[in-house]
């Protein structure tokens, strides 16, 4: 503690013009070399400021601008001096104000054809359409054919027994002077039905509806069915066709033979089969 108060009184005089004085003197000390770094920052700036400048001997534009200059005014006293040091570059003007809106262009080139859309929903159906006119009839086969033969063949052989057993019963009675009974032969009926095939008629013509809609018809049956079952040829008759009823479903009113052929049970249906 004693030395710092040695120190003190060493380094501060004891008179208060003298402190006054020292003071002044660093003042003036730092003063002075406050404005020796200022100029020294200055001349940097001015080193840095031509290094970035150009000069103006060589831009062409002021170089012709100058020249014009001299051929229009003479020049008075003494020789021109150099040309100075160009100036830093102005900063940059305010935007201009917007032009006018131009012309509209010409319409562009078609654009690409798109994807095909999506199918629409499928439409309701519709009514059902009317029956179409029934075809003409169609050629019998052969089958059928040879069962019409058949039956006539059966007819006749029957007629020929039959007449077998007049002729025997006959000769019998003139034996024993007595008249006998002699039977009449009767046409066989197929006991399933009559027939009616489409394919052993012809010249069919629709004349009515039953009254449970079943078509009704005239027709002649073909040639080779004559005498067969007591079918005349050359007359006309009324009923239905075992097709119709096979295609309404009244099947339990349709039989067949081996042969393919169909009858008809009239007593099943609401029709009577006639000879006109």
């Amino acid at each position: 503690m004693k030395l710092l108060t040695n120190i003190y009184k060493l380094l501060v005089p004891k008179s208060k013009l003298l402190l006054l004085f020292i003071i002044l003197v660093l003042l003036l000390a730092l003063g002075y070399l406050f404005k020796m770094i200022e100029e020294e920052d200055d001349s940097d700036d001015e080193d840095d400021e031509i290094e970035g400048m150009q000069a103006a001997d060589d831009d062409p534009e002021l170089n012709d601008a100058l020249q014009k200059i001299s051929k229009e005014e003479p020049i008075l006293g003494g020789p021109r001096g150099n040309i100075g040091i160009r100036g830093k570059k102005g900063e940059t003007g305010n935007q201009g104000i917007q032009g006018y809106q131009g012309d509209q262009g010409n319409q562009g080139d078609q654009g690409i054809k798109g994807d095909k859309g999506v199918q629409g929903v499928q439409g309701v159906k519709g009514d059902k359409g009317v029956q179409g006119v029934r075809g003409p009839v169609g050629p019998v086969d052969k089958r059928a054919f040879n069962v019409a033969m058949d039956n006539k063949n059966e007819m006749a052989d029957l007629m020929a027994r039959t007449a077998a057993a007049e002729a025997t019963a006959a000769a019998a009675l003139r034996k024993a002077s007595i008249r006998p009974r002699v039977p009449r032969p009767r046409i066989r009926r197929r006991r399933w039905g009559i027939f009616s095939d489409m394919r052993l008629k012809t010249n069919i013509v629709q004349v009515g509806l039953s009254d449970t809609n079943i078509p009704i018809y005239n027709y002649n049956y073909r040639d080779f069915m004559d005498e067969i079952d007591g079918i005349d040829i050359r007359k006309t008759y009324r009923g239905v066709i075992a097709q119709d009823l096979i295609e309404m479903g009244l099947n339990d009113a349709v039989s067949k033979n081996e042969h393919g052929i169909y009858f008809v049970n009239y007593n099943k249906i609401d029709v009577k089969f006639e000879k006109l």
